[in-house]
């Protein structure tokens, strides 16, 4: 289990003002502030460390994403997204006086191309899912944690067919 990083005591007006900015987008059920909701979202997968967020937004439209960012630049609070929660690309640690985003709700695959290995998916989408999506053109996706030098921190991605091909990925880079 990680520890704790030294924690900033919420400074309860700036939360009261990061709450109603995000409840003027979101409903009530999709903003999260009291610890006991915000607690389970202090790590995701990487558990090494672990930060309270001061809020947790949920959206689940794409407007929605856009004016809460407009809204948290415009009051200089800052934003940590975080995806499916697995924490196989890096971690996404919230910040004690930031908004956590969460995009676990955007789970789409928007488009596969089997001939070029590309498969575009929103943040949401959990790896193993990718994997069942390509499955029936003889692909898999797995994560190479070993390998990860190759892509700076990030953990690279295979997509295996069946003639033993490979190309990896690092979340948006291609090496070949």
């Amino acid at each position: 289990m990680g520890e704790a990083l030294p924690g900033e005591t919420v400074d309860l007006a700036r939360q009261r003002e990061a709450v109603a900015a995000l409840l003027a987008i979101l409903p009530e059920r999709s903003v999260l502030w009291q610890e006991e909701d915000t607690r389970p979202w202090e790590c995701d997968g990487l558990t090494a460390y672990r930060q309270v967020p001061m809020v947790v937004a949920l959206p689940e439209t794409e407007e929605q994403v856009q004016r809460i960012l407009k809204a948290c630049c415009a009051t200089g609070i800052p934003v940590v997204p975080r995806g499916a929660g697995t924490g196989l690309s890096g971690g996404a640690l919230p910040l004690g006086n930031g908004v956590l985003l969460s995009m676990a709700k955007f789970m789409r695959v928007v488009r596969i191309d089997p001939l070029a290995r590309i498969a575009v998916v929103q943040p949401g989408v959990r790896n193993a899912a990718i994997s069942d999506v390509v499955a029936p053109f003889g692909l898999s996706m797995i994560i190479n944690m070993q390998l990860s030098i190759h892509c700076w921190w990030l953990p690279c991605m295979y997509i295996h067919s069946p003639d033993g091909y490979a190309m990896m990925f690092c979340y948006g880079i291609v090496f070949a």
